[in-house]
């Protein structure tokens, strides 16, 4: 922008009069610049923060910085132990513009919400199925169409094959988010549970060998998410990965590894256009 309009005051007409003087390609490339990044969905963000400041210039020059800010920005939710509720009036005004969406989902909570519910303590299964509802529930009634969602476990265990598990309920309650072109789901192990024989013999894993362990268990655990999303999802491109080193991850993350990598398994799945195939099969059997 010009001198003249560097000092005027915020939300004057004369900021629009310079930015506009640009096609609307560079406008949106400047907004990138300032706005497109990857941010936590659950807090809301303060205009005032660089680069996001541009969302307060003017109405005009705010709404369109607004477009790119949520339609190639990553939004990211998690639900862990230290999750705090929602705050859903500030997420029912922003969720409807998200088009990427990351879920990080630690895996243990399941585990001790399971194992508590059978010692007759069902409040950490209440909380857990508050989180996941609430997230859920942000997105199923929404119609419109999304980029991609990419859901990250960590922290898996032999319990989340558990078929009372709470996790079944979790995959269950994910069928509802078929708007999203892509759906891709990582699943890490917990060294917690690997090494113990104690939490595992029960599910009939061979822990004589460790490697042949750990990938069999991520295999059962994908299996199990595609046998609950595959109906509504279609059919994933699935696979192990092992460059957990340039994944980011949360602050104490306890992972097993394989030399200087971790083992993650993937899943990819295309709901969207799962949807749109099934829609004309059945359309074409009623004919």
């Amino acid at each position: 922008m010009s001198n003249a309009t560097s000092h005027t005051p915020l939300g004057d007409p004369k900021h629009d009069q310079a930015l506009f003087r640009f096609p609307r390609e560079i406008r949106d490339e400047i907004y990138r610049l300032l706005v497109k990044g990857c941010y936590l969905a659950c807090e809301e963000k303060n205009v005032d923060q660089a680069g996001l400041s541009v969302l307060r210039v003017s109405k005009s020059i705010g709404a369109e910085a607004m477009e790119i800010l949520y339609s190639e920005s990553v939004f990211r939710f998690f639900i862990d132990h230290d999750h705090k509720d929602m705050d859903r009036e500030h997420l029912q005004r922003v969720v409807p513009r998200m088009r990427y969406v990351h879920l990080h989902l630690d895996g243990m909570l399941f585990d001790s919400a399971d194992w508590f519910q059978t010692w007759g303590d069902k409040a950490p299964t209440k909380r857990l199925e508050k989180q996941i509802s609430a997230f859920i529930g942000l997105f199923e009634h929404v119609d419109i169409n999304r980029q991609s969602l990419h859901v990250r476990i960590t922290r898996c265990s032999a319990y989340l094959l558990w078929e009372t598990s709470l996790f079944c309920t979790f995959c269950q309650g994910l069928k509802g988010l078929v708007v999203f072109r892509v759906a891709n789901v990582e699943v890490i192990l917990s060294s917690d549970f690997l090494w113990k024989p104690q939490y595992t013999h029960y599910h009939g894993f061979d822990i004589t060998q460790k490697i042949k362990y750990a990938r069999d268990l991520v295999g059962r655990v994908t299996h199990a998410v595609t046998k609950e999303l595959g109906p509504e999802f279609g059919p994933p491109i699935s696979g192990f990965k092992s460059d957990i080193g340039n994944v980011p991850m949360p602050k104490g993350e306890n992972l097993f590894c394989l030399g200087d990598t971790g083992l993650i398994g993937f899943l990819q799945f295309h709901p969207s256009e799962h949807l749109v195939k099934t829609s004309a099969t059945e359309k074409d059997a009623l004919q």
